[in-house]
């Protein structure tokens, strides 16, 4: 895609792009959040989403470094993510130590934007798993 934007500019980026972002469901249930997203693609600098491009494809994978996150963790992934898939986000959970892996129903890769009850819902209950004095201690010894 870095070289097709530096060549062509956005034409198209977005079309490509909303159905990967969004759920098929939220493409007509949500169609003032889908043109927003489209907006702000159709919008973005052709050099900086090539740089974006570039640097995700070089970037260096720390999975095996996931283990020495403590802090309880949601791994989300929509349902019908065409970029990150469920599989992967479940193995992410699987190797955090307090790691949890949610699916939501109805939604792509911007999950938040697709089905927004659900996830918040799944945020409600890991924040009502966590100790305050216990995060303000591991803060402060950071």
């Amino acid at each position: 895609m870095a070289q097709q934007v530096e060549q062509d500019g956005m034409q198209g980026v977005a079309d490509t792009m909303i159905s990967k972002l969004f759920a098929a469901d939220s493409l007509k249930q949500q169609a003032g959040v889908v043109n927003s997203i489209r907006t702000l693609i159709d919008r973005m600098d052709p050099k900086g989403v090539a740089a974006a491009q570039r640097g995700m494809a070089e970037r260096r994978d720390f999975s095996d470094r996931l283990n020495e996150i403590e802090l309880p963790t949601l791994a989300v992934c929509g349902q019908q993510d065409a970029i990150t898939t469920c599989a992967e986000m479940r193995s992410m959970a699987e190797n955090l130590p307090n790691g949890q892996f949610v699916e939501i129903a109805s939604a792509g890769h911007l999950a938040p934007s697709n089905n927004q009850p659900q996830l918040m819902q799944r945020y409600g209950n890991l924040c009502r798993r966590l100790d305050p004095a216990t995060a303000i201690q591991r803060e402060t010894a950071l």
